[in-house]
């Protein structure tokens, strides 16, 4: 992702965050797991590829972007990891499934949070969409927001 595009993003969080209020909490549902976020999130996306699609059984999965060091987790001994690619690792609640969050290994100071399982996620709204290419064709959600084919680089 070029730096410039990188600030529109951040400043695009921000005007969607603007009464914010920190620290983001989240967890699954049984609420064996929680977590807490203490800065804004850089970015809020719709995934449309395949691999979110069937993790989720959904259409689409929202996700927002955050420093691993502005992430709090409770027990985490509760979590099951599984790695869904060369890339990518993703973490349930072991006890109800909830799907909370996926590491890439080509961003390792970030994890991808799901934006259901945010307790006040109404708080924030997608900036775009990614892996249009692979959007299931009936689903027009956001339809103003700017799409990539892939993944935003």
């Amino acid at each position: 992702m070029s730096r410039g595009f990188a600030v529109i993003l951040l400043l695009s969080v921000h005007a969607y965050c603007a009464a914010l209020d920190l620290p983001l909490r989240g967890g699954c549902l049984c609420r064996g797991v929680t977590y807490s976020i203490s800065v804004e999130p850089s970015y809020v996306y719709f995934c449309h590829c395949t691999m979110c699609r069937r993790m989720s059984g959904a259409p689409s999965m929202v996700w927002l972007t955050v420093p691993i060091s502005a992430f709090e987790l409770n027990n985490s001994d509760r979590l099951t990891t599984h790695k869904s690619s060369e890339r990518f690792q993703r973490k349930f609640c072991s006890t109800c499934g909830t799907h909370i969050l996926f590491a890439r290994s080509q961003k390792p100071s970030f994890f991808e949070v799901t934006y259901g399982s945010l307790d006040n996620p109404e708080a924030l709204q997608p900036q775009n969409h990614i892996w249009n290419s692979s959007r299931l064709p009936w689903f027009d959600w956001g339809e103003h927001l700017p799409t990539w084919p892939g993944e935003v680089e």
